[in-house]
């Protein structure tokens, strides 16, 4: 059968950001029907649409970068992928591009290494972000299902810039990551009111997906 793969980028905004990952699958999924998109099911005796994430997002993040793959049962237009989808989406779900993959590539979900963040705080951090760059270990408590243990998470900082009540910094993901909010407990313990926006998501060499 006669396949096409597509990336799809999309927001996560406004309320939709305290709606978990398993009912953003679902959301998706339902309204990829309701556009009648022509979606692939995986075989066997529960088939499934063939859409992947590249990366789960953290309860109460926003995203303005995030990504998804489909794979359709045939070649269509763009362009009505997203207004297709976009029609059905609730305010704060929105698809802002879309690109055929290539045969060679692979799905996102196996090409993720970091993802890059915006958090706003509303305090002076430059002297704790400097202090933290130039550290070459970085111990926290990291806890986990199976207890608490002391973490090193300097490696798994990529970047960190600090200007006018933002910080930018790209985290490591995958088997070891770094969480955002982990890091804001380092930078600032028992800090409130941070809101935290991924910005994207990056493949080998720190580029967008």
């Amino acid at each position: 059968m006669y396949m096409e793969r597509y990336r799809l980028k999309f927001e996560k905004l406004g309320n939709m950001r305290f709606i978990g990952h398993l009912d953003t699958v679902a959301l998706f999924q339902r309204c990829l029907k309701l556009a009648q998109l022509p979606i692939s099911y995986s075989k066997g005796y529960h088939p499934r649409q063939e859409v992947a994430f590249a990366l789960p997002l953290g309860l109460g993040i926003a995203g303005t970068g995030e990504f998804v793959d489909i794979q359709l049962d045939r070649e269509i237009l763009q362009s009505d992928i997203i207004d297709g989808l976009n029609a059905h989406f609730p305010i704060g779900i929105k698809i802002i591009g879309a690109r055929q993959l290539e045969p060679n590539e692979r799905i996102a979900p196996r090409i993720v290494i970091a993802a890059e963040y915006e958090i706003i705080v509303h305090k002076n951090i430059e002297p704790q972000i400097y202090e933290l760059l130039n550290n070459e270990e970085v111990i926290v408590i990291k806890k986990s299902k199976s207890g608490e243990k002391p973490v090193n998470i300097r490696p798994l900082i990529f970047e960190a810039t600090y200007e006018n009540n933002k910080l930018r910094t790209v985290l490591a993901t995958g088997e070891r990551n770094l969480k955002p909010q982990l890091l804001m407990e380092y930078l600032m313990p028992g800090a409130e009111n941070i809101y935290y926006t991924r910005t994207d998501i990056l493949k080998e060499g720190l580029k967008s997906l």
